[in-house]
């Protein structure tokens, strides 16, 4: 479910622009009832050879395999026959709107991250190993995708993350062009950098297929994202041996094709307003806003702040109050009133890092420059 500390915050702001979650959950459940009891259409877009051939031949051999303990280099070598009976499995898949159950066990590797105490379990970064078979059906699914999103412009044009031609670099580029236009023209700039907490681990399903029915995909793309996000299992490999599978409670798989674009359409429909510029990267979420001056910027960016609380709030969204940080860009960060998220005033820092770039208030990158020449 939802952060109850979230709840609790809205509850105490009592304000009409939040929506009660317990209403989002019945407006859910209610579009995926109806969306069952459609008729089901026999139309879908069918794979073909060269579209398995595509993919083998832009895979790496050096990936480690999955729990099916199949590797890329095998794969790459199968003979045409077996690739014209993969391409039959795969439309009647397809057509049946049914993702395989034995694709959807991932294998998790912990590995320690430096320095950290190898007794905790905190101290591990977890690497999800998905099957190569697994991938190459997200793949025939993901050009089925995005061939509507297309359509739809989605995703947004602020959303920088999993889109093709753009990556960090562009979308830092895009903040420090919009805060120096500010500085240019005498304007200040405040900003605020969210940090939603494990945002790929805590999707909401039930409310990411109902986006998908609010933006009208197709009915056998819809059913067949909902077959490959249901009855998820992952087993945890520690000395050559797997843990008994566990079920996967929320959240969508990571180390696939197809989650990072849908979880991408998760985010698509965050508040926007005029007199705003919101920067995503995925889930890294900058919010800025000009002002005449210092105090103007602050209110635009605590009266907007009240949409995106609401809106994580309706789609269970966990917020990670205490990483998030605040900035004001050009002046003196210490007397300035603090904006607020769910209550907690968050602090103006001197420096920040945002997309693995550390930003100052002064725009100049000496510390970043610094970070960088310590590391030599």
């Amino acid at each position: 479910m939802y952060d109850g500390t979230l709840w609790r915050h809205t509850k105490r702001l009592k304000s009409k622009r939040f929506e009660i979650p317990q209403n989002t959950e019945r407006t859910v459940e209610k579009s995926i009832r109806e969306f069952k009891n459609e008729i089901r259409t026999s139309k879908f877009k069918k794979a073909r050879p060269s579209e398995i051939i595509c993919f083998m031949k832009h895979i790496k051999i050096n990936k480690a395999p999955g729990i099916d303990s199949i590797t890329n280099k095998m794969l790459k070598n199968v003979p045409l026959k077996i690739i014209l009976k993969r391409t039959e499995i795969f439309n009647h898949m397809l057509k049946f709107r049914h993702f395989p159950n034995c694709c959807k066990t991932a294998r998790v590797l912990p590995i320690l991250k430096p320095g950290k105490d190898p007794t905790h379990p905190v101290s591990y970064r977890p690497i999800s190993l998905l099957p190569t078979l697994s991938k190459l059906g997200e793949k025939l699914i993901l050009n089925r995708y995005l061939t509507h999103a297309t359509k739809l412009r989605h995703p947004i044009p602020q959303q920088f993350g999993f889109t093709p031609q753009l990556s960090t670099t562009h979308q830092l580029i895009r903040v420090v062009e919009h805060i120096n236009e500010g500085k240019n023209s005498n304007l200040a700039t405040a900003a605020i950098f969210l940090d939603i907490e494990k945002a790929f681990d805590n999707v909401w399903i039930e409310g990411l297929i109902h986006k998908l029915f609010a933006y009208k995909f197709s009915q056998y793309i819809i059913e067949i994202i909902q077959s490959y996000l249901a009855n998820r299992h992952f087993t945890v490999l520690v000395k050559n041996s797997d843990s008994t599978p566990i079920k996967l409670q929320a959240g969508v798989p990571q180390g696939g094709i197809l989650c990072p674009i849908i979880f991408v359409l998760y985010m698509n429909d965050i508040p926007q307003v005029i007199n705003i510029t919101i920067s995503l990267y995925a889930d890294d979420t900058a919010i800025l806003s000009h002002g005449k001056t210092s105090d103007k910027a602050i209110v635009a960016l605590r009266n907007y702040l009240k949409n995106p609380e609401a809106w994580l709030v309706k789609w269970k969204i966990k917020l990670n109050v205490d990483k998030t940080e605040a900035i004001l860009f050009n002046k003196n960060n210490d007397d300035w009133p603090k904006v607020k998220v769910y209550g907690t005033p968050i602090e103006w820092k001197k420096e920040l890092k945002y997309l693995g770039v550390v930003l100052d208030k002064q725009l100049n990158f000496r510390a970043h420059t610094s970070q960088d020449q310590a590391k030599i």
